[in-house]
């Protein structure tokens, strides 16, 4: 017996959802940065690979923090540009994701998917709603 999907269709105008600037400031007063900061501050946050794929040590997570007027390309390759972020440095990288995510949906309303992410974070837009996520690990053979 043939099977059919289901299709369901999502009302995006729905009065339920707040305004993204709602859900920008709610998201930027509740998301846990000091616990991202906390984790990618611990000795073990990220391991390292040999060539064969064997875990062979550990580090923190680190990422590239340097003024823009200050950047040149030799920086990426400088490990002392390599820092753990601060608690500010964090919310700073996801406002500006969120912000990012925040004018696709605006200039590109008949879009509904919209998904950017840099460092632990990830932001996306489904259907008029904001998500802001750390990720630590993921997998997938999709």
């Amino acid at each position: 017996m043939a099977r059919t999907k289901k299709i369901i269709k999502c009302n995006c105008e729905d009065s339920d959802i707040p305004s993204l600037e709602e859900q920008f400031q709610d998201i930027m007063d509740n998301f846990d940065f000091h616990h991202v900061q906390m984790m990618m501050n611990w000795e073990y946050a990220r391991a390292d690979y040999n060539d064969e794929g064997e875990c062979v040590g550990f580090h923190k997570w680190q990422t590239f923090h340097k003024p823009k007027e200050d950047f040149d390309v030799a920086d990426i390759f400088d490990p002392a540009n390599l820092k753990v972020p601060t608690v500010a440095e964090l919310k700073k990288d996801a406002e500006r994701l969120l912000k990012s995510a925040m004018r696709f949906a605006k200039a590109n309303r008949r879009c509904k998917f919209y998904m950017t992410a840099t460092g632990p974070f990830k932001v996306t837009y489904r259907y008029g709603v904001l998500e802001l996520e750390c990720i630590f690990t993921s997998w997938s053979c999709d």
